[in-house]
């Protein structure tokens, strides 16, 4: 197994892993909501947060236009 394929197993098996809490919080939220009958409702997130719901805010803005071109020609010593 090369370096690559680890990670991307790593990776495999933390998106399983967070699959399977989302699926435990929805299967949780679906008994709440029909106990509760038409009185509360309850969302999946409302219920408990988990680590993977903010993985969306923290993602790194695209360059811009003007940073690409900024880059684009000038010489970058590789971390090898």
């Amino acid at each position: 197994m090369t370096w690559s394929d680890f990670i991307r197993s790593i990776e495999s098996w933390v998106h399983n892993h967070n699959q399977h809490w989302d699926r435990t919080r929805y299967l949780a939220t679906l008994t709440i909501n029909c106990s509760f009958g038409n009185k509360k409702r309850v969302s999946p997130k409302d219920l408990f947060k988990l680590p993977h719901d903010n993985a969306d805010e923290r993602k790194t803005p695209l360059p811009t236009h003007e940073e690409i071109k900024s880059v684009i020609g000038k010489a970058i010593k590789l971390p090898i």
